[in-house]
Order: C-alpha cells, then structure tokens, then sequence
C-alpha cells in the first residue's frame, strides 16, 4: 500500500485496483461491497474514467497542504472531489435527459462543496489547507491573515468575502435545482432534493451566525427531519 502522502502512488494503486475489479480480477470474498460496486457499475454502465476522476479528487489532499490560486482551480477540484460523485450517480438514478441533468449534477457537487469549503475554513486551516482562492482573498484584503484565528471572522474584510462566496454556492444551488425535476419520482428526486435543501440550510446557518465560522455550523438532526418533511411537498 501507498505510504500517507504520496499521491501518485496511492492514486496508480487505486487505479490498477479498479481496472481490475471492472475486469472481475479481483477476489471479492473478504470484499463484499467490491462485489456489489461492479454489479452496479456494469448494470448501469458506469464509465470507469469517471471512476479514475474520482480516484484523483480522492487523492488530490493526500499530500497535506493545499493552496489554490484562482477560481478556475477551485472549480477544477470541486468538480473532481464532488461533481464526479454526482455524476456517477447520474446513471444509477437515470433522470429523463441525461445530456441536460449532467451540467446541473455538475453544478450541484460545486456548489456543496464550496459550502464545505466555507464552513470548514478555520479545520482546514489547522491542517495547513486553504481553499480560498489567493487572489480573492488578495482583493477582499486577507491575504496573509491567519485563518485558525478567530478574530478573523469577525472582521469586515471577512464578512464581505463570505457574502461573495456564498453567493457562489448559491447560484449553483440554482442551476442544480433545474436538474432535480428531471430525475424519476421513484424516491431519487426526493432524495437529491433533500441533499440541497440541507447543504442551503448549512449557509444560512452561517449567514444567521453573521458570517462568523470560528465554530462548526450545522443542521441539527430534527432540523433535517423538518427539511425532508417540507420537501415532500415540492
């Protein structure tokens, strides 16, 4: 096994074990959710590259520190960490147009992730992990700040990134909902739908809190069981 840290091995162990699991080389008795990943994939046709794409945003964190430059990199690894994930679940639950739902799946992993991002800024920044984008934060005036201090998201600088930020999320939020209408009613609808209703309920808890993430914000477990009791009737 790939020792902790190394990325490009872990990532061509990874792969070699999946190619061979979609081969059925793999022995499976001790592994019995590999059995039943390969059933899934080859009944619904899942494309093995999008689980190699999945493989590298697994692997994209395993070397400690993490700087982005730009949006265009953010994206870039929330499209591989998270909309991958939507993805591969675009053909288990086989929404109506497939072309149309891929762009909102997309979407809707990018946005949940930034919602991540947002709430797990001052965790991340104990890990030496930072996925604000630099120049944004060179723009809005915290470049250099040192995000395991509190006090940081009490300033104003702080406080008008996070609106921005969040505003992101939200715009995504909005194009994946385009998307919920085309999955089945058979309980997938509801259940995606569920997801974002929860993810959205995290950014509010954060803006209610006046953008303050020095704590984890969180939907508590009965604020769930009401998000999925309302969504039964959208």
């Amino acid at each position: 096994m790939a020792p902790p840290g190394c990325r490009k091995q872990a990532t061509k162990e990874l792969r070699e074990f999946t190619a061979k699991l979609f081969q059925g080389d793999i022995h499976t008795e001790q592994l019995a959710w590999a059995e039943a990943f390969r059933d899934t994939c080859l009944k619904c046709q899942v494309p093995i590259e999008l689980c190699y794409e999945l493989i590298h945003g697994v692997c994209l964190d395993a070397e400690g520190k993490v700087q982005i430059p730009n949006w265009y990199a953010l994206r870039e690894y929330c499209y591989y960490v998270a909309s991958v994930v939507g993805l591969l679940m675009l053909y288990v639950l086989e929404p109506a147009d497939f072309s149309q739902a891929r762009a909102h799946a997309v979407d809707m992993g990018i946005g949940m992730q930034l919602t991540n991002i947002l709430r797990d800024v001052r965790e991340d920044a104990f890990l030496g992990r930072c996925y604000l984008p630099h120049d944004e934060l060179v723009h809005f005036g915290l470049d250099g700040r040192d995000f395991r201090d509190e006090k940081v998201y009490r300033s104003r600088e702080w406080k008008s990134y996070a609106v921005f930020f969040a505003e992101r999320a939200r715009q995504h939020y909005c194009s994946a909902a385009k998307g919920i209408s085309l999955l089945p009613q058979d309980g997938s609808r509801y259940c995606v739908l569920c997801m974002q209703q929860i993810y959205q309920a995290i950014l509010d808890k954060i803006q209610s809190a006046d953008w303050d993430v020095s704590q984890r914000r969180y939907v508590s477990f009965l604020e769930k069981l009401l998000i999925a009791w309302r969504a039964r009737k959208l």
